[in-house]
């Protein structure tokens, strides 16, 4: 409900505050700060999938049921985005989503793919940050990212996968 995401966003923007306020985050060593700050969006992200997901039993919300499942069903009947239905994402997307949807016969495996994705990013935005700014604006970077409420809404809840493009800029 819009009463249930706003007091998310109100938590989580609260706690954005909270982390950045501990110094004491500012002293512990590089390892331990990565280790502890992707531990935390481990726990934090999958923790909210698996609540509201697998525990609560809520349904897939978004683009997903609106739009990427149709375009799934498209795929796997081996039509071509835009000729034969259309499409406001890129040409491969609705394959990428019917493989992962071969993988787990579910919606929710193209909501965990964009979950994912981002555990892999935090790391590497670290290193990338690393080598453009002072290690206290990558951590204060990392705990705002962390606790962020467009991160938590869009990737965990709704299953949106831009995360994914951020995820390729930052192998590239």
């Amino acid at each position: 409900t819009l009463l249930a995401r706003a007091a998310l966003g109100v938590v989580a923007a609260l706690g954005s505050i909270a982390l950045v306020r501990i110094r004491s985050l500012q002293e512990w060593s590089r390892r331990g700060f990565d280790r502890a700050v992707v531990t935390a969006l481990v726990v934090s992200r999958l923790g909210l999938f698996c609540v509201l997901f697998l525990w609560i039993g809520a349904a897939p919300r978004g683009d997903v049921p609106t739009f990427y499942l149709d375009q799934v069903r498209e795929a796997l009947l081996h039509k071509l985005p835009y000729r034969d239905f259309p499409s406001a994402y890129a040409p491969l997307h609705a394959y990428l989503d019917a493989g992962l949807f071969g993988l787990w016969h579910t919606p929710l495996a193209l909501m965990l793919f964009p979950v994912l994705a981002e555990l892999l990013l935090l790391p590497l935005w670290l290193r990338v940050g690393r080598a453009f700014l002072e290690e206290r604006e990558v951590r204060i970077a990392a705990l705002l990212y962390l606790a962020s409420p467009i991160s938590l809404q869009f990737v965990a809840i709704d299953g949106q996968d831009n995360v994914v493009i951020a995820l390729l800029i930052a192998i590239a």
